[in-house]
């Protein structure tokens, strides 16, 4: 099971990053995509001037491409409306190879470090996921809204994510009539 970040977790991983690093952990959090998916988020996947902004993020599921939606909140979509203004090709990338992302080790050390810096104990870039699916969960959005927010093809993948609190099951108990 994948570890989820508590709300101070995620407040003290975010106010000790800045930059890039901050971003990066953001889009993570704020969209549930895994690193390469983050990685590979182009400036033209950033749709902003629509009512509902969102991002266009790409992944392969055996070897065939697949594109979901990921709707912004309005802080991340005030975060990236500036970041847009720069010019390049990737949100994230690398300034040792204009034209192409950082590479995933550099993410994935990115990600651990801030951790670190947190004081955050046994949590990875998953984290992240199983967060934001936790979260949207936890908050009563529909199983399926939440496969296909984070590309699952089937819901079994997705409840692989869900943190169940002790909290999680009095409330339950408690909505009974």
């Amino acid at each position: 099971m994948h570890r989820e970040l508590t709300q101070k977790e995620r407040t003290a991983v975010l106010k000790q990053a800045s930059g890039r690093d901050r971003l990066l952990l953001t889009v993570l959090l704020e969209t549930g995509c895994r690193i390469s998916e983050a990685l590979g988020i182009r400036i033209e996947d950033i749709v902003l001037n629509v009512p509902n902004p969102y991002l266009l993020i790409h992944t392969l599921k055996r070897r065939k491409p697949i594109d979901r939606i990921v709707p912004l909140r309005a802080g991340l979509r005030d975060t990236l409306t500036v970041e847009v203004q720069v010019p390049r090709a990737y949100l994230f990338e690398s300034c040792k190879c204009p034209g192409k992302p950082i590479s995933r080790v550099q993410a994935h050390n990115i990600v651990t470090k801030a951790f670190q810096c947190a004081g955050i104990n046994h949590a990875s870039s998953h984290s992240c996921r199983a967060t934001f699916i936790s979260v949207l969960h936890r908050n009563g959005a529909p199983i399926g809204v939440i496969a296909k927010l984070a590309g699952h093809a089937n819901i079994g993948s997705t409840q692989k994510y869900i943190s169940i609190t002790n909290d999680d099951l009095i409330n339950a108990v408690n909505k009974l009539k």
